[in-house]
């Protein structure tokens, strides 16, 4: 057991919003895309745009959030963010913040719980032959 002074006080670093660039619009084909790993340095949540401008015909893909494990690629543990499948060219919206809000006709998913501190994106396409389109941006948020 860790037994913590009681003069030691806790500084919580707090960044202002921003946006991070992902994945860039590039055509992909392949199983799998994971993002770089991210560092979350205070933000209590994000959104996750993903805009998708070409897909090829009656092919889906599925987004994912994992978080790492403090040994890299052991124990890491995988959560889905979208509710269905993308099958379609437009912008789709995904939120996790920790403050009890429900899916809308803007945010199509969303999970109620704080940001991870280290984690990375992950894209799994419905078919590894096929062409997909797509960029993807995270919004962190105070």
């Amino acid at each position: 057991m860790v037994v913590i002074p009681a003069t030691v006080a806790f500084v919580t670093v707090v960044t202002a919003n921003y946006r991070k660039l992902l994945f860039s619009s590039l055509v992909r084909v392949g199983a799998s895309f994971s993002s770089p790993l991210l560092e979350n340095s205070g933000n209590r949540g994000f959104y996750l745009w993903v805009l998708v401008t070409a897909i090829t015909g009656g092919k889906t893909f599925d987004v994912y959030m994992t978080l790492t494990s403090p040994t890299p690629g052991v124990g890491d543990q995988a959560m889905k963010l979208n509710t269905a499948a993308i099958g379609a060219t437009g912008g789709f919206l995904y939120k996790v913040y920790p403050d009890g809000d429900v899916a809308d006709a803007v945010v199509l998913a969303t999970k109620n719980r704080p940001a991870p501190r280290v984690f990375y994106f992950g894209i799994v396409h419905s078919d590894a032959a096929a062409s997909y389109t797509y960029s993807a941006y995270a919004e962190f948020i105070i």
